[in-house]
């Protein structure tokens, strides 16, 4: 989002700032899969430049909005693998509003909750939205070389080594045990709750776990029963 935030086509505005003009604007930009093909091109040369003296094998991203424009993303980066972490929505719609709040909280004297649910809400609901239409497409193309993973959020916090191995291997990287020894020092060093538990719920935004499951039926049938049915399966195996 910092490397978009550049071109000043980027979610990091939406979320650092109350600017309803800019993110209706912003949601009107990807109408097709050309529209946000330039800023993928000047995002891949920015990633040339940093690691013009410093060159490994791959990159690592991180950026739910680039499910604003995925089709944009595989013109570009056409031997990509994106990772996908599900999560239950009422999580991440209480998650994203509690961040909201605290970056607007920075730079507006005042700041309604329960004007930043509803924004957290249509936020996700147009990423998630967009992000399945074009996967979709992109899955549909005999000639894609896209790899789409997906992993449940819950699995990742419960059982992070063997989540990642198999990551890894769907990744088809190369796992060690010194790998697996610093990823566990890492784990160690970065306990889940280690500086307190941030507390949040859907309700001190406006919000309740119906109306955000009513939003999100589509995607949780999709994904979310997807993968239950898998792990349902492996466990009988």
């Amino acid at each position: 989002m910092f490397l978009f935030a550049n071109d000043l086509i980027s979610d990091f505005f939406v979320i650092g700032f109350d600017l309803p003009i800019y993110r209706k604007w912003l949601n009107e930009q990807n109408l097709d899969a050309q529209c946000l093909l330039p800023l993928y091109e000047s995002h891949k040369q920015q990633l040339q430049l940093l690691q013009y003296r410093y060159k490994k094998e791959r990159w690592l991203l991180k950026a739910p909005s680039h499910l604003r424009a995925l089709k944009s993303l595989v013109q570009v980066y056409p031997d990509a693998y994106i990772i996908q972490t599900h999560r239950d929505p009422t999580e991440i719609i209480a998650s994203l509003a509690s961040l909201l709040m605290a970056f607007w909280s920075t730079f507006h004297d005042k700041v309604n909750p329960e004007k930043v649910g509803p924004i957290a809400l249509e936020l996700v609901g147009f990423w998630l939205d967009r992000g399945m239409e074009d996967r979709e497409v992109i899955e549909s193309d005999p000639n894609s070389q896209v790899h789409f993973i997906d992993v449940n959020y819950k699995d990742l916090v419960s059982n992070p080594m063997d989540t990642l191995r198999r990551v890894y291997e769907q990744c088809e990287m190369k796992w060690s045990p010194s790998l697996e020894q610093l990823m566990n020092s890492y784990l160690e060093e970065n306990r889940k709750h280690k500086h307190g538990k941030h507390r949040y719920s859907l309700e001190q935004f406006g919000l309740n776990k119906e109306q955000v499951h009513a939003r999100f039926s589509a995607y949780n049938k999709r994904f979310l029963g997807e993968i239950r049915s898998t792990e349902s399966m492996d466990n009988a195996a």
